[in-house]
């Protein structure tokens, strides 16, 4: 590339367009430090939030907006903390390692969608193939926290939401244990 320029700044001097410089172009077309950012970090974040928000065509000609990651509706909540219920730290940290995005399918019986040491975040569906997104288990386990995390900081509840699916969705059952 720097042997481009300087063809071209020859180019551009012999014609009388420009005058000729005594140093090369590059100098002075190009910074000498590299920049504050990179191209990297640019996708990176238009990745990120690629991941936070995704298109939809509603009518054929309309472009909407709505999240990835939230597949459900507003939950019940019941206090289930006890001695053995786990930490209320272990259930924020696996709400953190799952922040980055995910989708998990329910369909029949209860299972551990997501764990993290003491903290467990599991549910069950009664519809055919239900979606719960990363950031409805986020909701659920700060939600949670906010209304039952105990003295002894171990947090415990249940709660049963509305989520998206084959078939119309259908009703989740979670809990945290």
């Amino acid at each position: 590339m720097k042997l481009l320029l300087l063809h071209y700044a020859a180019v551009l001097a012999s014609s009388g367009l420009v005058p000729a410089s005594p140093r090369p172009v590059i100098d002075s077309v190009l910074p000498a430090e590299p920049r504050p950012y990179s191209r990297a970090a640019v996708l990176e974040k238009r990745d990120e939030a690629a991941v936070l928000e995704k298109r939809s065509e509603a009518d054929g000609a309309t472009l909407t907006l709505s999240k990835r990651g939230n597949s459900c509706g507003d939950s019940s909540f019941t206090n289930q903390g006890s001695d053995v219920s786990p930490l209320a730290s272990d259930c924020e940290q696996l709400s953190w390692n799952i922040r980055r995005g995910g989708t998990w399918i329910i369909s029949g019986s209860h299972r551990t969608l997501a764990r993290y040491q003491s903290c467990r975040f599991g549910a069950e569906g009664e519809g055919w193939y239900t979606y719960v997104g990363h950031e409805d288990i986020m909701d659920l386990i700060g939600s949670s926290i906010k209304k039952f995390k105990r003295r002894d900081g171990r947090v415990g509840a249940k709660g049963s939401m509305p989520c998206e699916g084959n078939d119309g969705g259908g009703p989740v059952r979670w809990k945290i244990f």
